[in-house]
């Protein structure tokens, strides 16, 4: 099985990695870049997917969304983009009202993932 969570973070490390090799947080983004073109393909996967399912990053998600929302009308945007970002905003705002973020946390260091997930991680 995918998980959301991959293509969200993945995306998340390529913008950063951009700011930081720019010197700058901001900037315009586009998607002529290589690095912005990649973070927005491996973030238009959720279109398929479906949205994260622990609560940090969903809002990570959401942040995404929230950039990548003026691009979708652009011409040469990733397909899928634009459905990705109307489901994270429409998973975040469902959340938000039912109060259900789900985080997998645990204060015991012997805390395994494995039960988690069913399978060795």
């Amino acid at each position: 099985p995918t998980y959301a969570e991959g293509p969200v973070l993945w995306a998340e490390t390529l913008l950063r990695v951009r700011a930081r090799e720019r010197k700058e947080t901001g900037g315009q983004l586009s998607f002529d870049e290589p690095r912005v073109r990649e973070a927005a393909q491996y973030f238009a996967r959720l279109a398929k997917i479906g949205p994260p399912l622990i609560g940090p990053v969903l809002e990570s998600a959401v942040t995404l969304a929230q950039t990548w929302g003026p691009l979708v009308e652009a011409e040469n945007a990733p397909q899928g983009l634009r459905e990705a970002v109307a489901l994270v905003l429409e998973a975040a705002s469902r959340a938000e009202a039912d109060d259900i973020f789900l985080t997998f946390s645990s204060t015991d260091e012997t805390f395994a993932p494995e039960p988690a997930f069913r399978r060795p991680v």
